[in-house]
């Protein structure tokens, strides 16, 4: 299968005298730690092999960067967090070759607050609405993190939310009552989806619940269970179903007439990637992969076909079977 060179930024304190490689497996991971990109961030590259670059991508993020990120972030206690694609280069001979550069452009914009909101807030205040613990695992979820992160801290608060209800259920053997526990309760669980969705059945409300319960928060909670696109994709699905429905109840119970709406987190994080697709050509005795260019600058937007420097602007789409 064909090889795919990664390079990454990584979010991350962690630093060294010089730059290192770790290998576990098919892997080779190698860590910027002497030349850090600015003060928070250090470059990261991975070879990886897959039918095409997004297999790949996906096997690297997981398989190959995971093990190595965890175990160094557990060894040092500190944070070491994926963040950025930054370019990909194929395995390939010859000078005339392909790259995919990402341009990523970030901007930390303030949320502002108006009359409304230090009225509404002081009012809850005062009349002592504001819930607690459920509000303080939303307050969590609205920082700029990844799904899964998020994922956690909004179920905490669905399911403090919820409260619980003792669960007694039979013996498998006597048929007996065995002693009851305590367990989610599924009846506030459906009261509280069903403020968003009126028409929701409890039938299908216990199909949803028991897909998030086993597949998404137990598979979290409790390990066991692949992390991958796919996965991260699940949970934001679910997530766009009982979070606003958690903050609705609690907006309403607090009093806020004026609070912000819809499915969106105001994070006051804003992020574009631009996705280039490159040909450009190299010199003789180039090793397998390449540098990857910079991205050519046009007149106006960056508009495939386009040739400056050496570097030719393909259509992003022909990229997919890359």
């Amino acid at each position: 299968m064909p090889r795919y060179m990664f390079s990454y930024s990584i979010e991350t304190p962690l630093r060294a005298t010089e730059d290192v490689t770790f290998t576990h497996g098919s892997f080779t991971v190698q860590l910027g730690l002497f030349h850090p990109l600015d003060a928070e961030h250090i470059p990261a590259s991975i070879v990886v092999e897959g039918r095409n670059w997004v297999e790949a991508n996906a096997i690297g993020m997981e398989d190959g960067f995971g093990p190595v990120l965890d175990a160094l972030s557990l060894h040092r206690k500190a944070p070491a967090m994926l963040q950025d694609l930054r370019s990909v280069v194929k395995a390939e001979t010859g000078t005339l070759r392909r790259a995919i550069v990402i341009e990523s452009h970030k901007e930390l914009n303030p949320v502002h607050i108006d009359g409304f909101t230090t009225r509404e807030v002081q009012n809850a205040l005062d009349a002592n609405r504001i819930g607690r613990p459920a509000l303080r695992w939303l307050r969590y979820s609205y920082r700029a993190i990844p799904v899964l992160e998020r994922f956690v801290f909004a179920w905490l608060a669905f399911e403090n939310r919820c409260g619980t209800t003792q669960v007694a259920r039979p013996c498998p053997y006597c048929h007996e009552d065995l002693e009851p526990f305590p367990s989610v309760n599924r009846d506030e669980a459906i009261r509280i989806l069903q403020s968003r969705e009126p028409q929701l059945a409890r039938a299908d409300f216990e199909t949803s619940f028991r897909e998030w319960w086993r597949e998404l928060r137990s598979a979290v909670l409790h390990g066991g269970r692949r992390l991958d696109t796919a996965l991260r994709l699940r949970m934001q699905a679910a997530m766009n179903r009982f979070r606003p429905a958690v903050e609705e109840g609690m907006q309403k119970e607090a009093g806020f007439r004026h609070a912000l709406p819809g499915l969106r987190v105001n994070d006051g994080f804003f992020q574009t990637n631009l996705h280039h697709f490159l040909e450009f050509v190299c010199p003789p005795g180039t090793p397998e992969f390449a540098e990857a260019p910079p991205v050519p600058q046009f007149e106006g937007r960056n508009a495939p076909p386009g040739t400056a420097g050496g570097v030719t602007l393909l259509d992003f789409n022909e990229s997919t079977n890359w």
